[in-house]
């Protein structure tokens, strides 16, 4: 009950407002990270001490004239340094276009490095240290495309995964993660608009239900930036999304293949964006 009334309150934090609009960085987005992934990492019977994962993506924006495209592929990795110390990488391989200006590249490199305050058979707890190395072309001319950020970033997250409940001999699993980076320097939005960036939350919750094996989830995230330059400017944004994968079971190196798409709702100053993409990955 408390977390659908955080939703509902979420949902009533800001109007639309139409003077900027952010395109998010990849990288960087939580629900494009962990959906599925996070579920099958933690769930698989392998040892675990390599998990390596390719979304192939494609985005579109629906308030933005011309339409601002994005699509590439998102590639992560994780490696446990022990049983509870584990460090992440990500990044995308991307191209970005509005009308018949294009830019590609590799999107900011994310870095974690985590703990497992807690792990037990069907539930986790994991704090992190989370940060950023900058990458990206700096756009010349009105809404020209851009790839990653030109920005570093340092903050720190929590991730959970526990059983809420049982359906039919299946545990129902509630996923989630809250992040918080703080970013620094100047950069320029897809309205090239000079902003230096503040503070960035991300909040992403998921159900996630395996049944044979087939894995269901659906979930949400909250976007939410602060940047202050000659003025403050606030964005945010909420996304609602289903995700379909199948891992066959008692077969080495666990595999995973998936089906995924989400909508993106802007709230202020942010694009409404539909974004489908396909999963894969292994566990070593």
């Amino acid at each position: 009950m408390g977390i659908l009334l955080l939703f509902v309150a979420l949902f009533a934090l800001n109007k639309v407002e139409a003077s900027y609009f952010y395109a998010r960085d990849v990288s960087t987005d939580s629900l494009l990270e962990l959906a599925l992934t996070n579920y099958h990492r933690y769930h698989s019977p392998e040892k675990n001490w390599l998990s390596l994962y390719a979304k192939p993506f494609f985005m579109q924006s629906t308030n933005h004239a011309p339409h601002y495209t994005r699509g590439g592929i998102l590639f992560t990795g994780y490696i446990n340094l022990t049983k509870s110390i584990w460090v992440g990488i990500n990044s995308a391989a991307m191209q970005a276009q509005a009308g018949h200006l294009t830019a590609g590249g590799l999107d900011d490199i994310q870095f974690k490095l985590a703990y497992d305050i807690l792990m037990l058979e069907d539930s986790h707890a994991t704090a992190y240290l989370v940060g950023t190395a900058p990458t990206g072309n700096r756009p010349q001319r009105s809404y020209e495309p851009h790839v990653g950020s030109k920005n570093g970033s340092f903050g720190l997250g929590l991730n959970v995964d526990m059983v809420a409940a049982e359906i039919m001999n299946y545990e129902l699993s509630l996923v989630g993660d809250l992040k918080y980076l703080y970013f620094f320097g100047s950069v320029i939005n897809c309205l090239q608009k000079p902003v230096a960036y503040g503070n960035t939350i991300n909040l992403w919750a998921g159900l996630c239900l395996p049944i044979h094996n087939n894995i269901i989830e659906v979930g949400y995230e909250f976007w939410w930036r602060h940047t202050s330059h000659r003025y403050n400017i606030n964005a945010s944004s909420q996304k609602l999304y289903l995700d379909l994968g199948y891992t066959p079971k008692n077969v080495r190196y666990s595999p995973i293949v998936g089906l995924g798409g989400s909508y993106e709702f802007a709230t202020q100053n942010a694009l409404n964006v539909w974004t489908i993409w396909l999963t894969g990955g292994i566990i070593f």
